[in-house]
């Protein structure tokens, strides 16, 4: 759903998928995935999270997918050239109850505190 084969350059490309497949396929499962390969604390003491959109532009972001989808206050963050999604420490307590089921053991430590 993430890559189409782009014939000018004859090579696979990143691409955002519709908001209606996004919404049909993002479950809490897929969205623990990324986490675990994407995420990471924003520091030991602030209980607020990240997600790596690096390859993103702005408007790819999915803040609003992450907020209808699982009413996670979130918001782009510019780091350098890219874009990353920050997640509210607000929404901590609802990112645990979403994700934690699925993180796996050696994962974990991206999400407790």
């Amino acid at each position: 759903m993430f890559y189409k084969y782009d014939f000018n350059s004859q090579r696979f490309v990143k691409t955002i998928p519709s908001e209606e497949l996004l919404l049909e396929f993002l479950t809490n499962r897929s969205l623990a995935y990324w986490f675990m390969d994407d995420g990471s604390r924003v520091s030991e003491k602030v209980k607020s999270m990240r997600l790596c959109t690096d390859s993103f532009k702005q408007e790819e972001v999915l803040i609003n997918i992450l907020y209808t989808k699982f009413n996670l206050k979130c918001s782009p963050i510019k780091d350098g050239l890219k874009y990353r999604i920050y997640i509210s420490s607000k929404s901590y307590s609802d990112l645990i109850e979403i994700l934690g089921p699925y993180i796996i053991p050696s994962m974990k430590y991206k999400l407790y505190f």
